[in-house]
C-alpha cells in the first residue's frame, strides 16, 4: 500500500514533550518534518528519538476495516484497521481476537487501560516482529464496547 515507509520512534516536540503529551498528533495524510538519529533495525530504516519540528495537516486517509485474518496477510509498513475483543494484556501490549484470528497491539511505553473483554477498533501502521505482523504503538485505538470472550 505505502512504499518507502520510514518508521519514527520516540517522538518529542521542540519543547521536549513526549508524543503522548502532544496536543496535535500527526495522522495518515499529514506532512511532517522531524530530525533524529537514523538507524537500521533488522533491515528496517527508522528514526529514533525524533523531534517533530513541523506538522501540516493533510487529507485524512480512509481505511476500511478488515478481519484480523486479512490484516495478518498484509506487510510491515501498511496501514490497516480491524475490530476485535481484547483477550490478553501485559505491560507493553495486548492481543485482540475476532472469529478469524488474533493479533498483537504493541503499546511500547504508552499507558493503556484495556482489559480482557473490551471490544476495540484498532487502526494504524503494521510492523513485523519475529515474522509476526502486529500493530505499532502509533495505532489509534477506540473502545467500542465489552464482550464475553
Amino acid at each position: 500500500m505505502f512504499q518507502n515507509t520510514l518508521y519514527i520512534y520516540g517522538v518529542y516536540d521542540a519543547n521536549g514533550n513526549r508524543y503522548d503529551a502532544l496536543t496535535t498528533k500527526p495522522e495518515g495524510g499529514d506532512e511532517i518534518t522531524v530530525y533524529g538519529q537514523v538507524k537500521n533495525y533488522s533491515g528496517t530504516i527508522e528514526i529514533v528519538a525524533a523531534v517533530l519540528t513541523n506538522l501540516v495537516k493533510g487529507q485524512p486517509i480512509s481505511v476500511e476495516a478488515l478481519s484480523i485474518e486479512e490484516v495478518l496477510k498484509l506487510s510491515s509498513g501498511e496501514i490497516a484497521k480491524t475490530n476485535g475483543t481484547v483477550i490478553a494484556v501485559n505491560a507493553r501490549e495486548f492481543i485482540i481476537q475476532d472469529n478469524t484470528g488474533c493479533i498483537l497491539v504493541y503499546m511500547n511505553q504508552k499507558a493503556f487501560d484495556y482489559v480482557p473483554g473490551d471490544v476495540v477498533s484498532v487502526e494504524g501502521a503494521l510492523s513485523s516482529y519475529h515474522d509476526a505482523v502486529q500493530f505499532t504503538d502509533s495505532a489509534k485505538i477506540e473502545k467500542t464496547g465489552t464482550s464475553e470472550y
